[in-house]
């Protein structure tokens, strides 16, 4: 995955970009992702072992009312991760240490 700091696009793969004209219907033809259904006008769209600065990641995309608006990037095997609510302050901070570094 790598994004674009000038435009703001998400190369996702080499056949799937996002951006903010991204449309529903583009996202609803992919297949390898994964729909989480609809709360509160938000719709979401996810995709698991994207490898993103050299961690694995799980890219969300949040349409509302046909329009994406949120993307979201989880670094998903990271300890934080793993041990959920049971991660102490200690494991969220050593895991921000290792990601600005």
């Amino acid at each position: 995955m790598n994004i674009n700091k000038n435009t703001g696009d998400i190369e996702i793969n080499e056949n799937f970009h996002v951006n903010k004209n991204t449309s529903t219907k583009e996202i609803k033809n992919i297949n390898f992702l994964e729909y989480f259904g609809k709360i509160n006008d938000f719709e979401t769209y996810s995709m698991r072992n994207i490898q993103f600065l050299n961690v694995e990641t799980r890219v969300n995309l949040r349409l509302k009312n046909g329009i994406l608006c949120i993307i979201e990037i989880f670094w998903t095997d990271g300890v934080t991760n793993r041990l959920g609510y049971n991660s102490s302050h200690l494991d969220m901070i050593n895991e921000k240490n290792i990601l600005v570094s």
